[in-house]
């Protein structure tokens, strides 16, 4: 079974355990996460995490952002490439 690589962006309101709580979402997916490069825009209190993980599919892909859109104080989640 091939796995397809794909970046995932979430934006969230900047909060402690924000980090957790999505690396939580991805383990409990079984999805190792491959990349994790975070950075807050302290004047907006909004937090960028660029996450790179591996898929089985598309419809697993969709399964991970809505699951990730589940998580208390993200915005947003979608596919980066």
């Amino acid at each position: 079974s091939s796995a397809l690589p794909v970046g995932l962006l979430v934006l969230a309101t900047d909060r402690r355990g924000l980090v957790r709580d999505v690396s939580e979402v991805l383990a409990s997916l079984h999805l190792g996460i491959d990349s994790m490069h975070t950075s807050t825009d302290s004047t907006k209190g909004i937090a960028r995490l660029d996450i790179g993980v591996a898929v089985r599919d598309l419809t697993e892909l969709e399964q991970v952002l809505s699951r990730l859109r589940t998580v208390s104080s993200v915005l947003s989640a979608k596919r980066l490439r």
